[in-house]
């Protein structure tokens, strides 16, 4: 089974000075920790993805009401910088975001990391 947070290693190997580069390691470091809460709240039965785009905010909201609100809350940040990096091309990205969004991932998963099975 893949391990999503191999996408954060990703993410932290394209930290450079090219915009694509930069881009794609927001995108990355948000979707490695994305998929692993998302893989984490399912095992423990605290959701049930529906393999769609719903499921970006049904992982926040469900890290938020299960006492891991902190998690919640940056994950959206992230999830907002991704959106950034990944929409909006005439916003350039730079290397405050890339910074930003992987201290982001880093903290959520250091926060998560005792618990990736999530238990109720």
């Amino acid at each position: 089974m893949f391990d999503p947070l191999a996408f954060l290693d990703v993410a932290h190997s394209l930290a450079s000075d090219g915009e694509a580069e930069m881009r794609t390691c927001v995108g990355r470091a948000y979707y490695g920790l994305f998929l692993r809460a998302r893989d984490g709240l399912e095992a423990a039965g605290l959701m049930r993805p529906l393999g769609d785009g719903r499921d970006h905010g049904a992982v926040i909201v469900t890290l938020r009401r299960n006492k891991r609100g902190t998690a919640g809350n940056k994950l959206d940040k992230l999830r907002e910088l991704r959106a950034k990096a990944d929409y909006s091309t005439s916003t350039p990205v730079g290397q405050r975001d890339v910074s930003q969004a992987l201290q982001l991932a880093d903290d959520i998963k250091t926060s998560l990391a005792p618990d990736w099975q999530i238990t109720p």
